[in-house]
């Protein structure tokens, strides 16, 4: 009954060998699977299953959704080590910032909220760059020598509404620089990103509220900051920043949220008598084409709806025109270990590189928003 192989009794007869596309196992001829792995560098394919797809190299990575992921703890005290592991955990009385990994200490909120506040600059002008000229200052995530900004071709319709809002001047975005007393060079600071308003309506300039959900609940701390900030002869550089940072922009009245990560602050910094003011300030950021995929589904679920909730009823005529947008702003390929490079046919576009200029004027924190 053996079909194949050496014969099992005497040893050294043989008993045949398999056609083409099967191979002897066993003593049977078996069909050589054929594994369909597409863009899986590893671990199973639906078809063959365990191992058909490869292993990863070296004893440091692992198998992830068939991609080879490195873990990384570095610079890390707890949370995700980015391959679904852990980077350890925090003591009692801690709790573990996941977007950055750090240990904090827990607070009781509202009591332990800040009651003093650093020197602080107030953003009175933001732009989307429109030309090459204007990205020279943006972060090069691709490390070509020239500024990334994938919107670029959206500023002309940006704009408008940006400058609309700055100059409504009824909320302002605070960056707090904890700590700093004006010296040139100021290392290992943290800058916190706060929202808040101005005591006088329409001056964006002197003095400001912060808003109390600004900080974490758990903490206390700010929810956005940038740890490890430096000032080197009156410059400013913050980040990549861990942390995906939330960025609200309106358009036609209807604030959309966005998550950027590996945010990035720069710009020439002056310290005043009562704040910061800031020029060539550029604030950088990428948002992942599956964040933005997701968002623009959610509007959709709420947009056919009869009728549609009053508080999306302004976006939804631009939902066209917001896929549309996807060929023009995704510019990058974000590889597996999070470094990137500019998008080819084999590295479809899946992230947007974002850069806003800025300046700041001097504001003074006087207390929370009423």
């Amino acid at each position: 009954g053996t079909a194949c192989g050496w014969d099992p009794v005497c040893g050294d007869e043989y008993c045949g060998s398999c056609e083409d596309g099967f191979e002897c196992q066993d003593g049977q001829c078996i069909e050589i699977c054929v594994p369909d792995c597409g863009d899986r560098e590893c671990g199973p394919d639906p078809v063959c299953g365990m191992g058909s797809c490869g292993a990863c190299v070296g004893g440091d990575q692992v198998c992830i959704d068939g991609t080879c992921c490195r873990p990384n703890c570095y610079g890390k005290a707890c949370g995700d080590d980015g391959c679904g592991g852990s980077c350890g955990d925090c003591d009692n009385g801690m709790v573990c910032d996941s977007d950055v990994s750090m240990c904090l200490n827990t607070c009781n909120y509202p009591s332990d909220l800040p009651t003093a506040w650093s020197k602080t600059g107030v953003v009175t002008w933001k732009h989307i760059p429109e030309n090459l000229g204007q990205r020279a200052l943006c972060q090069d995530y691709t490390g070509d020598g020239v500024g990334d900004c994938g919107i670029t071709g959206l500023a002309s319709y940006l704009n408008g509404p940006i400058a609309d809002k700055i100059s409504a001047a009824e909320n302002a975005i605070l960056l707090e620089f904890s700590g700093w007393a004006g010296q040139d060079n100021y290392s290992g600071f943290t800058l916190n990103g706060l929202a808040g308003a101005p005591v006088t309506t329409g001056t964006l300039a002197g003095n400001v509220y912060v808003d109390r959900s600004a900080y974490d609940p758990e903490t206390c701390m700010s929810e956005v900051f940038f740890p490890d900030s430096d000032i080197s002869n009156g410059h400013l550089s913050s980040g990549p920043n861990g942390m995906p940072l939330a960025f609200g922009l309106a358009v036609e009245g209807f604030t959309m949220v966005f998550p950027l990560k590996d945010c990035v602050i720069k710009a020439d910094v002056v310290a005043g008598s009562s704040g910061v003011t800031a020029t060539n300030g550029i604030f950088s950021g990428i948002l992942l084409k599956k964040d933005w995929t997701a968002m623009i589904d959610r509007y959709e679920v709420e947009c056919i709806k009869d009728p549609v909730p009053p508080e999306y009823a302004d976006v939804c005529s631009y939902l066209g025109a917001m896929r549309s947008a996807e060929s023009m702003m995704f510019d990058l390929y974000r590889n597996p270990d999070g470094t990137y490079i500019p998008n080819d046919d084999d590295h479809p576009a899946n992230a947007s590189s974002w850069c806003l200029q800025f300046t700041m004027a001097e504001a003074n924190i006087v207390g929370y928003q009423p």
